[in-house]
């Protein structure tokens, strides 16, 4: 299965929202920011949790890489940045007492790679 990660701008927002403070000062201090105030705190809190973001999963699960390309291009027309096609893969990991495992981990998707070898596909 593949699928389009990358960076949303309205995630952030969304974020930026529920962490952002109407109120600072502490004591005799304390009261409510203006509108503007609010505006201004809310849009840097906003670019500071976008430029830390990681990557999320913006698309549904497809079947091909083409879809995920065709989502890819729309996707730059609304603004979503560091756009990369992954695919879900077996990779194999070792646990705390060494022993082997196997999960299905999101892998960036390298057209023409075997991704059906869980050992080749970068584990940690």
């Amino acid at each position: 299965m593949f699928a389009v990660f990358g960076k949303s701008y309205e995630k952030a927002r969304e974020k930026a929202l529920k962490k952002t403070s109407r109120f600072v000062g502490k004591g005799k201090n304390y009261r409510q920011l203006t509108d503007e105030e609010y505006q201004q705190a809310l849009a840097e809190n906003t670019e500071k949790l976008f430029q830390q973001m990681k990557p999320l999963v913006l698309s549904k699960e497809y079947s091909s890489p083409e879809i995920c390309s065709q989502f890819i291009k729309l996707a730059e027309k609304q603004c979503y940045q560091g756009l990369a096609v992954k695919i879900k893969a077996p990779v194999q990991s070792t646990d705390k007492k060494g022993r082997l495992r196997v999960a299905a981990k999101w892998v960036n998707y390298v057209a023409g790679n075997d991704y059906t070898d869980a050992s080749k596909n970068g584990g940690r």
